[in-house]
């Protein structure tokens, strides 16, 4: 069966207008349901399609008659598919969508997400967002960002970061700490402070240097070693199989 096994038929369609409407063409291999305009054996009409033992339906029936599904097939000779699949089983309500390659969504004014529980999204290679004016993101409870490489962040006005008890940047043996009380803590192995203009350091109180028994008020532990780091960053990508874990990056 091929192309000229028959006459050319006109296919129905549930909407159709002059330049927009709804198409499904059928296929080579198709069962379909003919009828005749008026009864004339000249102007056959193409109404449906059907199924048979030949060609199932998509998922097997009755364990499935509470999905609605629209599924195609990659074409020709094609083994992939696309597919928009409905569920209603009480309990188990769910919208399916499957792209067998690229997708692409258009919006011409707002978007809106509202989602109830958990959002996971897993990119494997590169994501880029272009934001032609402002951008707001609020985290209730915590916010933890990993980074493989190297993280650049470029400010071309004021870059402000506040934090209501305390920050804590850490990089190996060096530790630098402020509290909220106004006490600041740096701990490192060697130190060089240059400066080509003047210089001054003021102190309402007592300034000690080099004070018998002093220690750092910075310890070095923490999450700045970078085998940390490295080890978090492997256990989501799995580098050894070369295929991405479950892990997911908010934004």
């Amino acid at each position: 069966m091929n192309e000229h096994s028959s006459c050319w038929l006109r296919v129905a369609s549930n909407w159709a207008h002059e330049g927009y409407g709804a198409v499904t063409i059928p296929r080579i291999g198709m069962e379909v349901l003919v009828t005749f305009l008026e009864g004339d054996p000249d102007q056959p009409l193409i109404t449906g399609c059907l199924h048979h033992a030949a060609n199932l339906v998509p998922y097997n029936l009755p364990a499935n008659k509470s999905r609605t599904v629209f599924k195609t097939r990659s074409t020709p000779g094609g083994n992939g598919f696309n597919e928009l699949r409905i569920e209603d089983k009480a309990g188990a309500e769910q919208i399916y969508v499957h792209g067998q390659r690229d997708m692409d969504i258009e919006v011409g004014n707002c978007e809106t997400h509202s989602v109830g529980v958990d959002r996971i999204k897993t990119i494997g290679q590169d994501e880029t967002a272009v934001i032609g004016q402002n951008r707001m993101r609020i985290v209730k409870v915590d916010d933890q960002l990993l980074v493989g490489g190297s993280k650049v962040d470029s400010v071309s006005s004021t870059y402000l970061i506040e934090a209501g008890e305390g920050i804590r940047l850490v990089c190996g043996k060096s530790v630098f700490e402020m509290y909220a009380n106004g006490l600041v803590n740096i701990s490192c192995v060697e130190f060089n402070i240059s400066a080509s203009g003047a210089g001054q350091i003021n102190t309402g109180g007592t300034l000690d240097i080099n004070v018998p028994g002093g220690k750092a008020g910075a310890s070095p532990e923490g999450q700045g070693v970078k085998a940390s780091i490295d080890a978090q960053i492997n256990a989501v990508f799995h580098p050894s199989s070369g295929t991405n874990g479950s892990g997911s990056a908010s934004q």
